[in-house]
């Protein structure tokens, strides 16, 4: 998916690096900024190790807010292991710090402390077409507020592989209870698979990277034609 996590682990002693990258300014800028192709980008830069094939660790650092994440995730229950129950089921938990300097405060004050626990249900139709229900918990997600509250989104992602090793892929983040910035989440773009190597290329409406920066949506209108265009790159190396 874009940002949402999916139940794919990266395998024992396997490697995964991971290049994210959005544009901050919007397509509708026009050719001034190259349609927001010229420009700043908020980048995460972020690697991950598989302990067990059903279970990886991850770290990311995203250059908006200096923020750092460090997660698990744990492959619960995979498709067709229960008759009953066919769906593969992942857990992702992981904390954020912001590491931007601010005077007269710690980096270390409880607010810049971020929580993040999500569960991917995933259903594969059929070897072309997939889908996806992410349900995605973020505490302090309200960075701006001293009472920062928490946030609830009920993500949902599908992928359609409509040539060998492209996929349309798409997810939608609605913000069921707590903060939440001016709309919700959306992503619509492609992925690419060749080798070890997994591309996307994507507009969407957020420019989260991080779990509680994505988790509680985006201040673009999709209405009012405001999207920006991001890519994520992912690399395994195999051990």
């Amino acid at each position: 998916m874009i940002n949402l996590p999916t139940t794919q682990m990266i395998g024992k002693n396997n490697l995964l690096f991971r290049v994210s990258h959005r544009f901050i300014r919007t397509v509708d800028s026009g050719y001034d900024t190259y349609y927001g192709l010229n420009g700043p980008a908020f980048i995460l830069v972020g690697f991950g190790y598989g302990i067990f094939d059903n279970f990886g660790i991850t770290i990311g650092h995203s250059n908006f807010n200096h923020e750092w994440e460090l997660g698990a995730n744990w492959l619960a229950l995979q498709q067709g292991n229960i008759a009953l129950l066919p769906v593969a089921i992942a857990i992702h938990a992981s904390g954020s710090l912001i590491t931007t300097p601010e005077p007269c405060h710690s980096v270390w004050r409880s607010e810049n402390f971020k929580f993040n626990v999500q569960a991917s249900l995933a259903h594969q139709l059929s070897d072309a077409i997939a889908l996806m229900l992410v349900p995605s918990f973020s505490t302090n997600t309200d960075y701006s507020d001293p009472l920062s509250q928490n946030t609830f989104a009920l993500g949902t992602g599908a992928r359609f592989m409509f040539m060998d090793n492209i996929s349309l892929v798409g997810e939608w983040l609605p913000i069921m209870s707590g903060y939440k910035n001016k709309h919700n989440g959306w992503g619509l773009g492609l992925e690419y698979k060749v080798g070890g190597h997994v591309f996307h290329v994507f507009v969407a409406n957020s420019y989260g990277l991080t779990s509680d920066q994505y988790i509680t949506g985006g201040e673009l209108n999709f209405m009012d034609n405001e999207y920006r265009i991001g890519f994520n790159i992912y690399r395994t190396f195999w051990f």
